[in-house]
Protein backbone atom coordinates (compact mmCIF):
# COMPACT_ATOMS: atom_id res chain seq x y z
CA UNK A 1 0.00 0.00 0.00
CA UNK A 2 2.92 2.50 1.17
CA UNK A 3 4.10 2.12 -2.66
CA UNK A 4 0.70 2.70 -4.56
CA UNK A 5 0.57 5.81 -2.51
CA UNK A 6 4.16 7.27 -2.44
CA UNK A 7 3.49 6.94 -6.48
CA UNK A 8 0.75 9.58 -6.04
CA UNK A 9 3.46 11.93 -5.29
CA UNK A 10 1.09 13.82 -2.08
CA UNK A 11 2.52 16.48 -0.40
CA UNK A 12 1.05 17.82 2.56
CA UNK A 13 3.27 20.54 2.49
CA UNK A 14 2.58 21.61 -0.88
CA UNK A 15 -1.24 21.24 -0.82
CA UNK A 16 -3.52 23.79 -1.66
CA UNK A 17 -6.43 24.17 0.53
CA UNK A 18 -9.22 23.38 -2.70
CA UNK A 19 -6.67 20.56 -3.36
CA UNK A 20 -7.33 19.24 0.04
CA UNK A 21 -10.56 19.51 -0.44
CA UNK A 22 -11.03 17.97 -3.25
CA UNK A 23 -8.58 14.84 -2.21
CA UNK A 24 -10.71 14.41 1.26
CA UNK A 25 -7.51 15.91 3.70
CA UNK A 26 -10.26 15.54 6.80
CA UNK A 27 -12.56 13.16 5.19
CA UNK A 28 -15.15 13.08 2.03
CA UNK A 29 -13.16 13.46 -1.05
CA UNK A 30 -14.90 14.88 -4.00
CA UNK A 31 -12.81 11.63 -6.14
CA UNK A 32 -11.99 8.88 -3.86
CA UNK A 33 -8.48 6.88 -4.47
CA UNK A 34 -8.72 3.00 -5.02
CA UNK A 35 -5.64 1.86 -2.89
CA UNK A 36 -5.05 -2.26 -3.41
CA UNK A 37 -8.70 -2.48 -4.52
CA UNK A 38 -10.18 -0.68 -1.71
CA UNK A 39 -11.69 2.69 -2.29
CA UNK A 40 -10.48 5.19 0.26
CA UNK A 41 -12.54 8.66 0.56
CA UNK A 42 -9.74 10.58 2.50
CA UNK A 43 -6.27 11.45 1.44
CA UNK A 44 -4.38 8.62 1.38
CA UNK A 45 -1.50 9.82 3.23
CA UNK A 46 -3.48 9.66 6.28
CA UNK A 47 -2.93 5.63 5.82
CA UNK A 48 1.14 5.57 5.77
CA UNK A 49 3.05 6.64 8.99
CA UNK A 50 6.00 9.62 9.15
CA UNK A 51 8.46 6.20 9.61
CA UNK A 52 7.27 4.59 6.50
CA UNK A 53 7.94 7.77 4.54
CA UNK A 54 11.57 7.83 5.90
CA UNK A 55 12.08 3.83 4.65
CA UNK A 56 10.56 4.81 0.96
CA UNK A 57 13.13 7.66 1.14
CA UNK A 58 16.38 5.11 2.68
CA UNK A 59 15.08 2.72 -0.54
CA UNK A 60 15.50 5.53 -2.80
CA UNK A 61 18.94 6.19 -2.14
CA UNK A 62 19.77 2.28 -1.36
CA UNK A 63 18.88 1.65 -5.29
CA UNK A 64 21.35 4.55 -6.28
CA UNK A 65 23.88 2.59 -4.09
CA UNK A 66 23.60 4.97 -1.36
CA UNK A 67 23.61 3.43 2.31
CA UNK A 68 21.81 5.14 4.84
CA UNK A 69 23.71 4.24 7.51
CA UNK A 70 27.77 4.43 7.12
CA UNK A 71 29.93 1.62 6.76
CA UNK A 72 28.77 -1.19 4.02
CA UNK A 73 25.61 -3.13 3.53
CA UNK A 74 26.68 -5.37 6.53
CA UNK A 75 26.64 -2.23 8.55
CA UNK A 76 22.94 -1.11 8.07
CA UNK A 77 20.12 -2.31 10.32
CA UNK A 78 18.41 -5.88 9.53
CA UNK A 79 15.10 -4.69 9.77
CA UNK A 80 15.90 -1.76 6.98
CA UNK A 81 17.49 -4.77 4.52
CA UNK A 82 14.46 -6.73 5.29
CA UNK A 83 12.55 -3.74 4.15
CA UNK A 84 14.64 -3.41 1.21
CA UNK A 85 13.91 -6.86 0.13
CA UNK A 86 10.56 -6.37 0.79
CA UNK A 87 10.05 -3.50 -1.96
CA UNK A 88 12.04 -4.93 -4.12
CA UNK A 89 9.77 -8.24 -4.03
CA UNK A 90 6.81 -5.55 -4.71
CA UNK A 91 8.23 -3.68 -7.05
CA UNK A 92 9.08 -6.36 -9.04
CA UNK A 93 5.79 -7.90 -8.96
CA UNK A 94 3.86 -4.20 -10.51
CA UNK A 95 6.50 -4.50 -13.37
CA UNK A 96 5.64 -7.87 -14.62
Amino acid sequence: MAIEVAKLNLNCQKCTEEQKKWRGCNGGAKQPYIIDGIEVEFCPVKLINPMTYKYLEYYHYYKQNLLPFGGTILNQPAKLLDIFRILDKELNKEKK
